[in-house]
């Protein structure tokens, strides 16, 4: 049974990479993103303000009219000022599947 679901787990798994392929956009990690998450570094972990820096560089890139952030991390990411600065550029953070998904669904 376990390894059933195991076989189970990495065909779904599969099923999603391949659906998430063809409208995944890799974000680059450059040196402007690696200095500017410096400045996160009194609220935020290392490698969370090279997220969350890459995140704000993304958002300012792209200008979506919506988006989302979704991250389990919600101890180190729920932070009001950090809420507020994505909110100004139209993305909600999010810190369950579930909600991410009600999210995309509600953009079609």
């Amino acid at each position: 049974m376990l390894i059933q679901s195991g076989a189970d787990d990495l065909r779904r798994f599969a099923e999603i990479y391949e659906r998430l392929l063809p409208i995944a956009e890799v974000i680059p990690l450059e040196v402007t993103i690696l200095t500017q998450a410096l400045g996160y570094s009194s609220m935020l972990a290392p490698q969370d303000a090279i997220i969350y820096t890459s995140i704000l560089q993304h958002l300012i890139s792209a200008q979506t009219e919506s988006s989302c952030f979704l991250n389990r991390n919600r101890r180190d990411f729920a932070n009001p000022d950090i809420e507020e600065t994505l909110a100004h550029y139209a993305c909600k953070l999010l810190y369950s599947f579930n909600d991410g998904l009600g999210f995309v669904k509600s953009q079609h």
